[in-house]
């Protein structure tokens, strides 16, 4: 762990020790600018392309975080952002995180059911995206509060008369995130429980790459038996299962968001295989892939006149 995990004692799913982390991020590193992505119909492919149907906010904790993104002039950039900066991804908006140069970061995820933080640190930068092994989520769902303000920071964040009040707006975001986790009112998570939380967020970070029940349970030292189960008694649902349904909500929300080709969303997704890829959508969402993306622009006609006039 690197300078300010260790000087914040950040241990994973601890509430006090994110609790320190919000103070830090309110006292002693302060927002002072705060860059909102904007929509782009067809962002570029990549195996590392990140988009969600949630706020997400990255903030840099030390050194250098490079990001890849669309600007509010359409067009696509990569910025260098210092300890201060707050990068505000509104949901449905892509990124393209560079896992370039040594950093320290943390990331504020505004879930429809929990509010999710994590802190990263980057001491030998690969190039390639780590594995986020210290975070904590909160028992209950973001405020109503707390989702209104993340909604008027994402409306005016792409306003340049607005630039100088993003970042007060959001320290106000940080004090509502930091009540809500200070009254949250979490059990203590049995170790059974933590086990799954961490291997659903590998997965959460990397179910785009091939992966097989064998391989993860051989990474978390597990019998593979036993991950089965595990899945069964967190999730409800088989292994492969929960894998699945991880790719098709992403295949359906780049079919919903963007005009990206099928075979382009199969393999943003996970899928080698356009045939199999449309096979496995149609047997979850009753339709294929095509007929699903122009049922979603005919029940949303202003999407689909944005895309006619970009």
């Amino acid at each position: 762990m690197c300078e300010i995990g260790k000087k914040l004692q950040l241990t994973h799913l601890k509430r006090d020790s994110f609790l320190r982390l919000l103070d830090f991020l309110t006292t002693s590193l302060p927002p002072r600018r705060v860059v909102t992505a904007a929509p782009m119909c067809n962002p570029p492919v990549h195996e590392h392309l990140e988009l969600y149907p949630h706020p997400v906010f990255d903030l840099p904790l030390s050194g250098v975080k490079m990001m890849t993104f669309c600007d509010p002039a359409g067009q696509c950039r990569t910025e260098r952002f210092l300890p201060g900066d707050v990068f505000q991804l509104p949901p449905a908006t892509w990124k393209l995180p560079r896992w370039t140069h040594a950093h320290e970061m943390a990331c504020l995820v505004l879930q429809k059911n929990f509010i999710r933080i994590t802190y990263v640190d980057i001491t030998a930068p690969t190039g390639t995206r780590p594995l986020c092994n210290t975070f904590f989520h909160t028992a209950q769902p973001p405020s109503k509060e707390i989702r209104q303000l993340a909604e008027l920071l994402a409306r005016i964040g792409l306003d340049d008369d607005h630039a100088g009040v993003t970042p007060d707006l959001f320290r106000a975001l940080l004090h509502l995130v930091r009540h809500a986790l200070a009254n949250d009112c979490a059990p203590e998570i049995p170790k059974a429980r933590m086990t799954f939380l961490k291997i659903r967020n590998y997965l959460l970070e990397n179910f785009t790459a091939e992966l097989s029940r064998e391989e993860v349970a051989r990474k978390f030292h597990l019998n593979s038996s036993y991950l089965s189960r595990l899945f069964h008694e967190q999730e409800g649902c088989s292994f492969s299962a929960f894998l699945i349904r991880l790719r098709l909500e992403r295949a359906a929300m780049l079919l919903r968001e963007t005009d990206l080709l099928a075979d382009e969303i199969a393999d943003s997704c996970g899928y080698r295989s356009t045939t199999f890829f449309s096979a496995a959508f149609k047997h979850v969402y009753g339709i294929p892939p095509g007929r699903y993306r122009c049922e979603c622009s005919r029940r949303n006609p202003s999407r689909q006149a944005d895309r006619t006039t970009e």
